[in-house]
């Protein structure tokens, strides 16, 4: 079913408050610089975020109040200078990297290794015990990363946090615990239609093509009839994964940008995959 703009805005209002929120800075002589915050516009290339982050009321109930900033802290390639992750999280989505039981591999990407894990904490209990999907940032040989990395990590979580639809993957939460910095969803057991199409070689019935079509084009009209516009800028085979039935769902947010205005300013990546673009 594909939930109508007027639905999506009433219902997702906090999407570019949410992805917003991410802010990381570096402050002079390599120091971390905790004072001063730098906006969406100025981190991923579009102009600033027209609201500040949203006053929360001491009288608002426990679970809709964001309790604390997560922080982590790491350092980075360029030079010894350090640069701080800042995502803004709700008390539930906060996973400890000891509440996973790592199974197996299943990927590894340029800035990621995906893992099939089972959750087995408490903070989740309707997860408890459920196979789940970890996508772990892949880091150097001392433990650092770059700040593109950085940046990826930082606007998946903030845009999962922001997005909820049955054509979305699940978010579960995140793991900030330097070295183990990685994002929790749901696991698709099917893989992605990239290794069906053209590595498995799955014959796939047109039937099948045409609902995954049709399920990527909801997920998408539901981004785009949000206040504001999210742009996914990553749209391709590998970023669309499988349930055994063949049904679809869209996953990698690390590209992710809000629409604030009519364009996308091309001044820190143009995002996006050469051959799908």
């Amino acid at each position: 079913m594909v939930m109508s703009p007027t639905s999506a805005r009433s219902s997702a209002g906090a999407a570019g408050r949410l992805i917003g929120t991410g802010r990381w800075s570096v402050g002079s002589g390599g120091r971390l610089s905790t004072g001063s915050r730098l906006s969406t516009g100025h981190l991923h290339g579009g102009r600033p975020s027209p609201s500040p982050m949203p006053h929360v009321d001491e009288e608002e109930e426990p679970e809709s109040i964001v309790d604390k900033l997560q922080v982590a802290r790491v350092v980075t390639t360029q030079n010894p200078r350090q640069m701080m992750l800042t995502v803004q999280l709700k008390s539930a989505q906060k996973i400890a990297w000891s509440d996973l039981e790592i199974l197996q591999p299943v990927s590894t990407g340029s800035f990621g290794e995906v893992f099939l894990a089972k959750y087995t904490g408490d903070t989740h209990p309707q997860w408890k015990g459920v196979e789940v999907s970890v996508k772990r940032c892949v880091l150097s040989g001392h433990e650092s990363m770059t700040p593109e990395q950085l940046a990826n990590l930082e606007r998946e979580i903030n845009t999962y946090q922001a997005l909820d639809h049955p054509a979305i993957v699940k978010y579960i939460g995140c793991v900030l615990e330097h070295p183990n910095l990685a994002i929790v969803t749901e696991y698709l057991p099917g893989g992605n239609v990239f290794d069906a199409l053209f590595m498995r070689r799955v014959d796939m019935p047109a039937f099948h093509r045409l609902r995954i079509a049709r399920t990527v084009a909801e997920a998408i009209h539901y981004m785009h009839g949000l206040e504001p516009i999210v742009i996914h800028r990553d749209l391709k085979t590998q970023n669309l994964v499988l349930d055994k039935s063949y049904g679809v769902k869209l996953c990698d947010f690390g590209k992710t940008q809000p629409l604030w205005s009519e364009c996308l300013p091309a001044t820190e990546d143009n995002g996006g995959s050469p051959r799908y673009m």
